[in-house]
């Protein structure tokens, strides 16, 4: 086996044991709040909500998905998952198309591979039965087709400009904050490729994905002159500044050891506001300078949408990206970083052991936090499968109705499980103060139970939420 064949295949079984990660995970983390959300909004109710109701938990293609596992294998967590453990497989089948375009299967192949694939906030999103790990893995999908089509001296086949029109068409569908990634890679690909494409390759290229969109249009129930429904789009950062240092924590501070540590915040910082700046306009300049599409492609997509999003947020007050509704910001500068250092790794030594260095660091912290237990951002959440279980075990079997009380964060999750295990002795969970009367109360951890008048029975093992009652 030569030397390209064993990096190739390095990298192929390095992304593998990552999706295996992700299956087991999705069989085994408990549902959290906006999955359950999504099942109590849309799922537990007739499929035409679907299409007329409109929330920003309506991630359209995934929702649909869902709702095709759902009725074809039941109602677990697993079921629910199938959707994104299907994105998370074309996810990891796209990085190796674009990392062996990208790098030649040379070293850095396998090191770009692992700084995009490992990012804890990714991983977490090819696990959760939402729309963004979908829609990465559409976006990353096209982004490898485009190179495909770009390092080829051939004219582009038909096939391949259909996929990739239809492919960012679709990662529109799976939740709205592809709209703008999508649309600026689909231009700067045409600025790259435009003289050779003719004739019958435009309408290969434009029809399908056009067709998607407008099919979209008709189905999804979001009217962009509705108030009421751009209200819903009320989480974000009010500052660039914000936005770029909750990106960087996401990647970098998402858990493990190396969380609490003071000089994690200096590193977060020094990484949103000096090194991915300085990433994304060195990718850009030596991109252009060198005509190279991996950097225009990926430098040139993050900084138009930096760009938009500033000029959306002075115009209309548009909310910055915060973690999951900016995930595909790190994939792309993390590509452009690695390339950088390969494109110099001749004539800039030292550029490029710093490149390979920094992204050396990424690794080894997300191998540090790499976590099969619970997602960041519904940490909260991650034994709420164990808490109902527990309630079950405690519970008077005479009591006909119990009711559960306690912080609302656990309610969507409480009320998948109830209705998921036929707990007919459950009442439905609702959002109640906590000295409204419940036999139960769930609760967050840094909830204090004395100062509510509560006593804990329980306390979960991995985030240590409590099970408490209101002592006779």
């Amino acid at each position: 086996m030569t030397r390209r064949s064993r990096i190739r295949a390095a990298t192929a079984t390095f992304l593998a044991v990552l999706w295996c990660i992700c299956f087991y995970r999705a069989a085994t983390q408990s549902f959290v709040h906006d999955e359950a959300w999504t099942w109590e909004l849309y799922l537990s109710r007739p499929l035409s909500v679907t299409f007329h109701q409109f929330s920003a938990s309506n991630h359209f293609l995934n929702t649909l998905l869902m709702r095709v596992c759902m009725d074809a294998f039941g109602m677990s967590e697993l079921a629910l998952r199938l959707p994104t453990l299907a994105g998370a497989a074309l996810f990891f089948w796209a990085v190796y198309r674009l990392t062996r375009s990208a790098f030649a299967s040379e070293p850095t192949m396998l090191l770009a591979a692992a700084v995009v694939a490992l990012n804890p906030l990714t991983l977490d999103f090819m696990v959760a039965a939402r729309g963004y790990g979908l829609g990465l893995a559409l976006l990353t999908w096209a982004f490898s087709e485009m190179l495909k089509v770009l390092v080829s001296r051939r004219p582009p086949r038909k096939t391949s400009l259909a996929l990739i029109g239809m492919a960012l068409a679709l990662s529109v569908t799976a939740t709205l904050i592809f709209a703008l990634p999508a649309m600026l890679l689909g231009i700067l690909f045409l600025a790259l490729k435009a003289r050779d494409i003719h004739g019958s390759a435009w309408v290969a290229l434009l029809i399908p994905g056009a067709a998607i969109a407008l099919l979209f249009a008709a189905l999804y129930p979001f009217n962009p002159f509705d108030p009421a429904q751009r209200a819903d789009f009320y989480y974000g950062a009010h500052t660039a500044v914000e936005s770029a240092r909750n990106l960087a924590a996401s990647a970098l501070q998402h858990g493990g050891p190396l969380q609490s540590l003071r000089i994690m915040n200096g590193l977060c910082d020094a990484a949103a506001l000096i090194v991915a700046p300085l990433v994304l306009a060195a990718g850009l300049w030596t991109g252009l300078r060198k005509r190279d599409s991996v950097l225009i492609l990926a430098s040139g997509c993050c900084v138009g949408c930096i760009a938009i999003l500033m000029a959306a947020h002075t115009v209309t007050g548009l909310l910055y990206p915060l973690d999951r509704t900016g995930i595909y910001f790190a994939p792309l500068v993390a590509i452009a970083l690695v390339r950088i250092g390969h494109l110099v790794r001749e004539t800039s030594p030292a550029v490029f052991r710093a490149a390979c260095a920094l992204a050396c660091a990424a690794v080894l912290i997300f191998f540090s936090e790499l976590d099969v237990h619970r997602f960041m951002v519904w940490a909260y959440d991650a034994d709420t499968k164990l808490l109902a279980a527990r309630i079950a075990d405690v519970r008077d079997p005479f009591s006909p109705s119990i009711q559960i009380g306690g912080d609302w964060q656990f309610e969507p999750a409480l009320n998948f499980y109830r209705v998921k295990n036929h707990w007919t002795w459950m009442a439905p969970v609702l959002r109640r103060t906590l000295d409204a009367p419940a036999d139960f109360f769930a609760l967050l951890p840094d909830r204090d139970p004395v100062g509510s008048g509560l006593k804990v029975i329980w306390t979960s093992p991995v985030v240590h939420s409590k099970l408490a009652v209101r002592p006779r």
